[in-house]
């Protein structure tokens, strides 16, 4: 973030020595030599920005930082990425650099809110986002009952939109057991799994009595 700060603060100074200039070629002159190579370092440390950012995420409180941030650099309010476009474009710079929206960072799987307790009959039902290319027919929560040897049984996890997904155990087929499970999916023959522990160290979850 404090690199991505520096950046737009060295564009805000180049963008007011062309406000200040008087004649037109040098504005121009100015724009083309400082101000666009400039903009587009900016943009380009704010992509390594957000691709450690989504690289580390683990929760809601996380994905909030982010989507503030965003909100900070992108939004017509704050624009701290393009708002000097309409002037340098004026000036003749017109390969101006936009952030790209693709993920850049490791294939990961994030489950944002980590049920480690169910109550007697609740489904266990989980939100999970994928960053990353990978195979959706390849992708599956696996789950067993807690400290059994026997088989997983696994679920496809159904798409929501962009790389976000849902999945449900039902409470029928949990049958009042604690339960453990993994999440996993696959890339170009890369298996990643959620936790990185699994199949060894799963995620548990334990059922609670209704008050």
């Amino acid at each position: 973030m404090l690199i991505v700060g520096c950046a737009a603060g060295a564009l805000e100074n180049v963008m007011d020595e062309i406000k200040k200039e008087d004649q037109l070629n040098k504005k121009k002159e100015i724009a083309q030599s400082k101000a666009l190579p400039l903009q587009k370092e900016l943009v380009d440390k704010y992509g390594n920005l957000m691709k450690y950012l989504l690289s580390s995420v683990t929760n809601m409180s996380e994905l909030g930082t982010i989507m503030n941030i965003e909100n900070l650099s992108l939004s017509p309010t704050y624009n701290l990425i393009s708002k000097h476009d309409s002037l340098l474009r004026s000036l003749g710079c017109e390969s101006l650099s936009i952030p790209s929206k693709d993920y850049k960072g490791e294939l990961k799987i994030i489950v944002p809110s980590n049920r480690t307790s169910l109550s007697i009959g609740e489904d266990l039902n989980l939100k999970i986002i994928i960053l990353g290319e990978h195979n959706d027919a390849k992708t599956f929560l696996f789950w067993k009952t807690l400290g059994s040897k026997g088989d997983y049984k696994k679920i496809s996890l159904k798409h929501i939109s962009k790389g976000v997904y849902e999945v449900i155990v039902p409470a029928k087929e949990i049958a009042n057991n604690d339960f453990e499970y993994y999440i996993s999916t696959e890339s170009k023959g890369k298996v990643v799994n959620y936790p990185a522990t699994s199949p060894e160290i799963n995620r548990t979850v334990v059922l609670m009595e209704k008050n």
